[in-house]
C-alpha cells in the first residue's frame, strides 16, 4: 500500500504533463502572414498579382492562400476563399487573380490555417482601372512626326503584341518604354496618309483600347531634299527657281555664287556682281528669267557693309548682272516684296542703326511698285500703321500681305493685306500661331503659308523662343487653319519661295551652330 500511495502522485504528474505536450502540438508557436499586391499585367481589363509570406514554427501541415471580397474586413465566411497549397514550413506563394470587374472595390487578405486555428494578414484594398490611352503627342500630328502615346499600361510582357491603328490604317510600332503612369508608344505614321480625323486605337492580344478624342492628321508634307555647302549663316543669300537652289556665298574674302538642283544634286558655279562683293538680307523677286534683289546691306570687301537702295538684276538663262534703276526711297533690310502681273513691290523694312534693338530701329512703312515693261518706280499708298519689319510676306491674287513683325517697341501678329488694283490696305484675321517675328511665307495654289516665327528676334540664344507651327490662309474665307509643322531643326536665317505646286524653304540648320544649308520642300 505505501507504493502505491507513492506511485499515483507520479502517474498524475506525468498524465498532466503528457496533456500538456498535447496542448503543444495543436499550436504553433509562431504563425504569421503578411501579403503584397501589385497591379500587373492587365491583359483582360484587370489582373491582380497577389503575393503572401506565410511564417510558421510547427511542423504540422499549414493551409493557406488568399481571401477576395467586397466587404471591408474579408475571412473565411465572408469572401471567395483562393486556396493555393499547403507546406509544413515557411514559404512565400502568390496568385494572379484575373475575373475583378472594373468600377468595384476589392478587399484582399491573406490567410494561414493550422488545424482550426485561422490567421489573417492586414486588408489590402483593389480598385481596378480599365486599360485606357490616357494622352497623345501631339495633339495634331504632322504627317512625318512620330506619335507618342502614353497609357496606364503596367508591366507589360515584352513579347505581347502590340498594334497600333487610325482607323484602319496600321501604324509603325517603335520604342516602347515605361513612366510612372504606365507603359508609353511611339508610333509613325504611314507615308501615304491623307489629312482628316481618325481614331486611334492599340491592341494588345485580344483587348482593344481606344482612345476618347479624335486625332487630326494636318495637311502638308515637309522633305528635307538637299544640304548645300555652308559657311556662315551671316554671309549666305539664297533663292530657289524651279528645280535649282542658288546660293551666293563670302567666303575667305572672295564670292562664290553657284546653283544645285535639290533632286540631282548636280552642281553649277555662277558668276557673282563682283569678286568680293556680297548682298545681305534684300528683297528677292524672282520673273523668269530675272531675279530682282532689292535694298539690303551691300558689301565689298570689307568686314562691315552699308544699306543701299541698289536694284540689281540677275538673268538667269545667260548668268549674267545688270543694274536697274535704285529705288528711289531710304535704303533698307528686311523689306517685304511681291510680283503680280507685269509689277514688283517693295516696302516696308528697316535701315541698320549702330545700335542693335527694335528701339532703335528706324521702321519704314512706304510701299512702291516698279513696272517691269516701262522701268519706273511708283510710291504706293502707305502702310497705314507704324512701319514694320520681320513679317512674312507673300502674294495671293492681287493681294500682298504682311504678317507680325516688329513694330516700335512692340510685335504683333496682325495680318494686313494691300491691294494692287485699289492701292488700298486692309487688316485681316491676325495669325493664329504663338510668333511674332521671325517668320516666313509663301504662296501655294492660291493659299498664303506663313510660320516659324519666334518671340524675341534680339534676344539671346538661351532665351528666343522659336517655333515649328505653320498655316495656311485661305483669302477667300480670311481664317487660318493647321498644316504640318516643320519637321527640321527650325532654322533662324531663312528665304521661302514657291514655285508649281510646292514651296521650298532653305535656311539655317538650327541656332548659330549650324552645319549645313537644308533644303526642303513642302507639298499641300
Amino acid at each position: 500500500m505505501y507504493y502505491i500511495r507513492r506511485i499515483i502522485p507520479v502517474l498524475t504528474c506525468l498524465l498532466l504533463l503528457a496533456g500538456c505536450q498535447k496542448e503543444a502540438d495543436i499550436l504553433p508557436v509562431k504563425t504569421q502572414v503578411s501579403v503584397t499586391l501589385e497591379k500587373a499585367k492587365m491583359l483582360h481589363i484587370a489582373d491582380v498579382a497577389l503575393e503572401a509570406r506565410m511564417e510558421t514554427t510547427s511542423d504540422q501541415e499549414v493551409r493557406y492562400g488568399f481571401i477576395i471580397s467586397e466587404f471591408e474586413t474579408p475571412s473565411l465566411e465572408r469572401g471567395k476563399v483562393i486556396e493555393v497549397g499547403t507546406a509544413r514550413e515557411s514559404t512565400s506563394y502568390s496568385h494572379v487573380y484575373s475575373r475583378t470587374d472594373t468600377g468595384k472595390t476589392y478587399h484582399i487578405r491573406a490567410f494561414s490555417q493550422l488545424k482550426n486555428n485561422t490567421v489573417y494578414s492586414q486588408t489590402q484594398v483593389f480598385k481596378p482601372v480599365a486599360p485606357a490611352i490616357m494622352g497623345v503627342s501631339p495633339a495634331k500630328i504632322s504627317n512625318l512626326s512620330p506619335l507618342t502615346i502614353s497609357t496606364n499600361l503596367k508591366d507589360l510582357n515584352p513579347d505581347q503584341h502590340v498594334a497600333i491603328y487610325l482607323d484602319q490604317h496600321p501604324l509603325q510600332v517603335g520604342a516602347r518604354y515605361k513612366s510612372h503612369a504606365g507603359s508609353v508608344f511611339q508610333a509613325e505614321l504611314p507615308q501615304d496618309l491623307l489629312a482628316g480625323s481618325y481614331t486611334l486605337s492599340i491592341q494588345i492580344d485580344d483587348v482593344l483600347i481606344t482612345y476618347k478624342e479624335q486625332i487630326t492628321v494636318l495637311p502638308g508634307k515637309w522633305v528635307r531634299v538637299l544640304d548645300l555647302p555652308f559657311n556662315n549663316w551671316h554671309s549666305t543669300t539664297t533663292f530657289a527657281y524651279g528645280d535649282w537652289v542658288y546660293a551666293l556665298q563670302f567666303k575667305s574674302g572672295k564670292t562664290e555664287f553657284f546653283k544645285q538642283n535639290y533632286k540631282t544634286g548636280d552642281k553649277v558655279n555662277l558668276t557673282p556682281f563682283g569678286p568680293q562683293w556680297f548682298l545681305k538680307s534684300p528683297a528677292i523677286v524672282v520673273k523668269h528669267p530675272y531675279v530682282h534683289f532689292l535694298g539690303g546691306e551691300e558689301f565689298n570687301g570689307g568686314l562691315s557693309g552699308e544699306t543701299t537702295a541698289k536694284h540689281l538684276v540677275y538673268n538667269i538663262l545667260n548668268d549674267s548682272w545688270s543694274q536697274e534703276g535704285d529705288i528711289p526711297a531710304a535704303a533698307r533690310v528686311s523689306a517685304v516684296s511681291g510680283v503680280f502681273e507685269d509689277k514688283l513691290y517693295f516696302g516696308l523694312g528697316h535701315d541698320l542703326p549702330p545700335s542693335w534693338s527694335i528701339g532703335a530701329l528706324k521702321l519704314k512703312n512706304d510701299l512702291w511698285s516698279y513696272d517691269l515693261r516701262t522701268k519706273q518706280w511708283k510710291q504706293l499708298a502707305d502702310f497705314p500703321q507704324f512701319g514694320r519689319s520681320g513679317c512674312a510676306s507673300f502674294m495671293v491674287g492681287p493681294q500682298l500681305h504682311i504678317v507680325g513683325g516688329n513694330e516700335r517697341t512692340r510685335t504683333n501678329k496682325e495680318n494686313w493685306a494691300y491691294d494692287v488694283r485699289s492701292n488700298s490696305w486692309t487688316r485681316k484675321a491676325d495669325y493664329p500661331g504663338n510668333g511674332y517675328t521671325g517668320f516666313t511665307g509663301f504662296s501655294v495654289d492660291g493659299a498664303g503659308y506663313v510660320g516659324l516665327g519666334e518671340i524675341g528676334v534680339f534676344a539671346t540664344i538661351d532665351t528666343r523662343e522659336l517655333y515649328r507651327t505653320f498655316f495656311r490662309y485661305d483669302r477667300l474665307a480670311d481664317s487660318w487653319s493647321s498644316v504640318s509643322e516643320f519637321n527640321g531643326n527650325v532654322p533662324i536665317n531663312k528665304y521661302t519661295t514657291a514655285d508649281r505646286n510646292l514651296g521650298l524653304l532653305i535656311g539655317t540648320d538650327g541656332l548659330y551652330s549650324s552645319k549645313s544649308l537644308p533644303v526642303y520642300t513642302f507639298i499641300p
